[in-house]
């Protein structure tokens, strides 16, 4: 069984005073990103999920991170293995193997942090990460090679862009890059060719020691020109336009006045009234964002997905009843499902979201 993922808990203990003050349009502002409105869901309804198989157990047990799902395929990262990749039959619950043997071969990867951010190049299924224990390189994965065929093809995705943290594909000459620089957070667009093409300060009120604070979930839309980026310890969604630099942030708190961050965070990232972000992903003109703690007042919901349009406004909260494991949200746009599993016992959900998207 998996243990909860937590950012750098050493930092939780850390308290820093965060100077509010209100603007004439009636937003607050905050420190996670400019002007800040708050939303409620026009729609509240309960999402019904269905188990599906165990993707880890006693039999065969696998440390690992969901990383993609399309059609009939799973593709899960791997731990304490010796490759970095697998991918299951969703429809038969069944592993078909692990591929991407760790190590610093030109086929070879340390690990597969996954973008969950799939491409088809021609009649191939791609699925792009980051090999973040290597050299940061941003690669492609063939999943259809590898699960008709068993080879292993890896597209190295643009030049190496010191101190990344992940990336996203944004068309086919063009990566937008989450790093540190400048003693801040930034998101970066770059060509294929290394050129930068523009850069954006996410948080620069905050010190860079507190880094793990801004960590936070990233998709972008389908053409490329906006980026989603929902808050791993905070209820805050900001959506940037990459073509003007426009940001528009709303918050989903339970609560419209912002206490400090590190206080609220001190003792526990399961806070009754702040929600945090554990899966982000986009599908048409909707940005999906899955939530751990919903707070009191929601029955048995332990989790829940809020949908928002490109502009940010919140049209659905749907309740989620499974205990499901931090940070693994992974969504299909062949089947229109999601799909997490349960935080004790790695069992695969299912949510059908055809009728909110």
């Amino acid at each position: 069984m998996r243990k909860k993922i937590f950012i750098m808990a050493t930092l939780l203990s850390l308290v820093v005073q965060l100077n509010m003050s209100m603007s004439a349009s009636g937003r607050e502002y905050n420190p996670f990103g400019p002007a800040i409105r708050t939303v409620r869901p026009e729609v509240e309804l309960v999402l019904e999920g269905t188990p599906l198989f165990r993707v880890s157990t006693d039999e065969a047990p696998l440390s690992y991170l969901l990383a993609c799902a399309y059609d009939s395929l799973l593709v899960v990262s791997l731990d304490k293995s010796e490759y970095v990749a697998g991918v299951f039959d969703i429809d038969r619950g069944e592993l078909l193997g692990k591929y991407i043997r760790k190590g610093r071969g030109p086929m070879e990867l340390l690990s597969f942090s996954s973008a969950h951010q799939i491409r088809f190049k021609g009649d191939s299924l791609y699925l792009n990460g980051m090999d973040v224990s290597g050299q940061n390189s941003f690669v492609s994965f063939n999943v259809t090679a590898a699960v008709q065929d068993g080879e292993t093809i890896l597209r190295r995705l643009g030049k190496f862009i010191p101190v990344t943290l992940n990336a996203r594909e944004a068309d086919d000459s063009t990566n937008v890059y989450y790093r540190l620089a400048d003693n801040t957070m930034v998101l970066e667009r770059y060509t294929r060719d290394g050129l930068l093409l523009g850069s954006w300060k996410l948080f620069p009120d905050i010190p860079m020691n507190y880094f793990s604070i801004m960590s936070f979930g990233l998709a972008l839309n389908g053409e490329g020109t906006k980026a989603a980026i929902a808050m791993s310890a905070y209820p805050c969604l900001n959506i940037l336009d990459l073509s003007t630099g426009e940001r528009e942030s709303v918050t989903f708190a339970r609560r419209t006045d912002f206490e400090s961050v590190y206080d609220t965070y001190r003792s526990s990232f399961t806070y009754p009234d702040i929600t945090s972000c554990c899966g982000v992903f986009t599908f048409g003109d909707r940005v999906c964002v899955r939530t751990d703690n919903v707070g009191e007042g929601s029955g048995d919901a332990k989790s829940a997905l809020l949908v928002f349009d490109w502009e940010g406004n919140l049209e659905y909260r749907l309740l989620i009843s499974e205990d499901l494991a931090t940070y693994e949200t992974v969504f299909d746009p062949v089947r229109r499902k999601m799909y997490c599993c349960t935080e004790d016992d790695d069992t695969l959900y299912s949510y059908d979201l055809s009728e909110y998207l």
